[in-house]
């Protein structure tokens, strides 16, 4: 582990991603647990989208991305196989010679046991195209965030003050925070989607009545969307959702090729 000076922490990059997981993931999320790597799969497409969006003037970074598959086996005798997705990204100082700065922008794990790893991808697809950040959620991480960075940059140290505002806001989603919101769950419907391509093919489905589409794991017989966003795929052929459930749900319509329409929010 790091030190730590003003909240952050201090530590070599890592340039090598199967290194990261195996000395920063493992030993801190996964109690040091013993795991053999099996194969390591360089991701550019998922670097390049992500990169996209940490695009700053003036300021150079670099993305890289990939999938580390590891074995380990349980206490019961029984062999597991993880995928770790992982992103980390690294922007070199413009102040101070030498000082980069790094992290992880994102990392999935997914677990099965050994060989029904890639029979599951179909449901681990569909958890990486339900994600949603919480709208008012993000407001006020983002509220916390500046004022934090704001704090260390003036040197503020009167904490009640900053409680004390953050409880003024009340998290009220004006036009700015919905667009904000939108634009920022459009990229990462566009991560995702590049990271569930490479987990298996996709199906892009349109939504009835609108230009809107989002691309879900393909090989279903049917596909469903809530009122309130939520994604129901089914293998059996002719059921409706609709015969047994309290809420109401619209069917999408597989489509073929990129008519260029915008992705559901």
């Amino acid at each position: 582990m790091g030190t730590r000076y003003l909240g952050m922490e201090l530590r070599r990059p890592i340039n090598n991603i199967a290194d990261y997981v195996r000395t920063v993931i493992l030993p801190r999320y996964r109690n040091g647990q013993s795991m053999r790597i099996v194969a390591v799969q360089e991701l550019p497409e998922i670097a390049a989208e992500v990169a996209a969006t940490m695009e700053e003037a003036g300021v150079r970074k670099q993305v890289v991305a990939a999938r580390v598959r590891m074995e380990y086996v349980r206490t019961d005798g029984t062999s597991v196989e993880t995928d770790f997705y992982c992103t980390l990204w690294y922007c070199a100082s413009t102040v101070s010679h030498g000082f980069v700065q790094w992290g992880c922008e994102r990392c999935y794990s997914f677990a099965a046991p050994r060989g029904q790893l890639d029979r599951s991808a179909k449901t681990f697809q569909t958890i990486v195209a339900s994600v949603r950040m919480e709208p008012r959620w993000l407001y006020k991480y983002e509220q916390v965030r500046r004022l934090f960075l704001q704090r260390l940059a003036r040197g503020i140290r009167d904490a009640g003050r900053l409680s004390q505002y953050l409880t003024t806001i009340n998290g009220e989603i004006n036009e700015m925070i919905i667009t904000g919101y939108e634009k920022r769950q459009q990229t990462l419907d566009g991560i995702n989607r590049r990271f569930s391509n490479c987990i298996r093919g996709v199906q892009d489905y349109q939504l009835p009545g609108s230009t809107c589409r989002t691309a879900l794991p393909s090989g279903y017989a049917s596909v469903w969307i809530s009122d309130s966003g939520e994604y129901l795929l089914l293998d059996t052929p002719g059921l409706d959702p609709n015969q047994q459930a309290t809420i109401r749900w619209r069917r999408l319509k597989p489509i073929s090729g990129d008519p260029g329409s915008s992705m559901i929010k």
